[in-house]
């Protein structure tokens, strides 16, 4: 653990509030550093998890960053410190730590380039300010910056946040704008609210609630009808012919 690796976890706790749980990779205290390394008074009253390969000080959970135990969408905040130049699959790592992360959380991370082996337990690799872009692109929001030379950083520190847009309400958005392009007439009162059920309908196996269409321009065969189709044909709306009435 390195001072600069510190100064840059409390600028950017005072930039962003940090979900939880927050887990740490490669919370492993090596010799020396006992507690120094310790990360654990900058998050006090918060749900904090330690993870490493191997047991010791700081460690609640043995884990492998390339192969995570964690569900998808569990984990609020990750901090991976001066631990991925010990990785041996980085990019690996990177999508575990992508998948694991819920929407809107984050991952802190650095690492090094100018900078002497150091065997914790093995040293593979060393990182330009380029390559954390690499690793952090699938990120929807992310940021690098380096210390040192900046011909030869001695660190380089970034961080990236996962995109909330996802599951239902990303779908949902995405069925909106489709649909909005494919109506060429003023829509009534009525006609809006059935185009904002209509947008749903493909989605009702995510949705929270049953989902109804009615199908206008068509001969009404009941007040509503159950959505029995995946699209709406470019010319108009009409009813399936499996389609029956939904009773209140």
């Amino acid at each position: 653990m390195r001072q600069s690796v510190k100064d840059y976890l409390v600028k950017i706790i005072g930039r962003f509030p940090l979900l939880e749980p927050i887990y740490e990779i490669g919370s492993y205290r090596v010799e020396g550093q006992e507690e120094f390394a310790d990360l654990r008074p900058f998050f006090h009253g918060k749900v904090y998890v330690g993870c490493d390969m191997r047991p010791g000080l700081g460690v609640d959970r043995i884990e492998d960053v390339q192969c995570l135990k964690s569900r998808s969408n569990s984990v609020g905040t990750i901090l991976i410190f001066d631990t991925l130049e010990h990785v041996e699959n980085v990019h690996r790592a990177m999508e575990e730590i992508y998948r694991i992360l819920k929407p809107g959380g984050m991952v802190i991370m650095s690492s090094v380039m100018n900078f002497p082996i150091h065997d914790y337990p093995s040293d593979y690799w060393r990182f330009t300010p380029e390559a954390f872009e690499l690793l952090l692109k699938r990120f929807e929001v992310h940021e690098v910056e380096f210390d040192g030379d900046p011909a030869f950083p001695e660190g380089i520190y970034g961080f990236g946040i996962k995109r909330y847009r996802k599951g239902f309400l990303g779908s949902f958005v995405k069925r909106i704008k489709s649909l909005k392009k494919r109506f060429k007439y003023p829509l009534s009162e009525a006609s809006s609210t059935l185009f904002f059920l209509t947008a749903c309908a493909p989605l009702r196996s995510h949705a929270p609630f049953p989902i109804l269409v009615e199908a206008p321009r068509a001969k009404p065969v009941g007040p509503y009808f159950r959505p029995q189709w995946g699209d709406i044909p470019a010319k108009g709306w009409r009813i399936h012919p499996r389609a029956k009435p939904v009773a209140f």
